[in-house]
This record gives C-alpha cells, structure tokens and sequence, in this order.
C-alpha cells in the first residue's frame, strides 16, 4: 500500500500543472501553424497560380506571440527583400484580421537562408519592416 502511494505522488509530479499548460501551448501553437500554412497555401500558393513568393516559404511555425516564416531568402539582393516583404503582407492578411486578433499573435518574422531576421514586423500598427 505505501508503495502505491508512494507511485501515485510520482505520477502527480510527471503530470504537474505546469506540464500539462505546456503541452497545451504546444499543441495550441501547432494549430495555429497548421492554420497559417493552410492560410498560405489556399490564397497564394494554388498550382499554376502560386505568387512568386511562395516557392520560397520552407516553413511557418507559431511559438508564442510570434509567427516566423523560414524561407529560402538570402538576405542580400533587393528583390528577395521584396519577396520577405510580400510573405509578411500575407501572413499579415491572416493574423491582423478581425476574425484572428484574439490569437494573441504581435509579431511576425520572415527569415532567410541563414536564419536571420529578413523582414519582420511587431504588431497590429507597424509595418512589415526589413531589417
């Protein structure tokens, strides 16, 4: 019996609170990503109809407030700052919305080929910016 009991406070411990709020912000994150990239590819990324920019799009992933968008990008060369820039209008389109504001998203991210910040904006009233 003390040996039950004993398993039942470990267990207790494994599952605290705190782990279960994350894995629930983890799993809040991916379906917010999951409905960015569904986003994305239904309004630019159609075959045969895709923007320019969207070949370049690696990966979105949501972590917290941010959004941050992995492309192919060097972030040297004018006309790949203006396909960044174009990837955050978008993503833009999506997470500035009425219908999304209260997703608790402030700042999106595109980054290049080395993982650097290529064009980013930091809420509702800024601007899609390159860095």
């Amino acid at each position: 019996m003390h040996s039950f009991l004993i398993g039942m406070v470990l267990a207790s411990l494994i599952t605290s609170p705190s782990a279960s709020v994350f894995a629930a912000a983890e799993s809040e994150n991916q379906q917010q990503s999951e409905a960015i990239r569904k986003y994305m590819k239904e309004n630019f990324g159609h075959p045969g109809m895709e923007t320019s920019w969207y070949s370049s799009i690696v990966s979105i992933t949501v972590q917290g407030r941010t959004v941050a968008v992995r492309t192919k990008i060097n972030r040297q060369g004018r006309a790949k700052k203006e396909a960044a820039m174009g990837i955050c209008g978008a993503v833009s389109g999506y997470v500035f919305s009425n219908g999304n504001q209260d997703l608790g998203i402030e700042h999106i991210q595109i980054l290049g080929t080395d993982r650097g910040v290529v064009v980013s904006r930091r809420g509702l009233t800024d601007q899609c910016e390159v860095r």
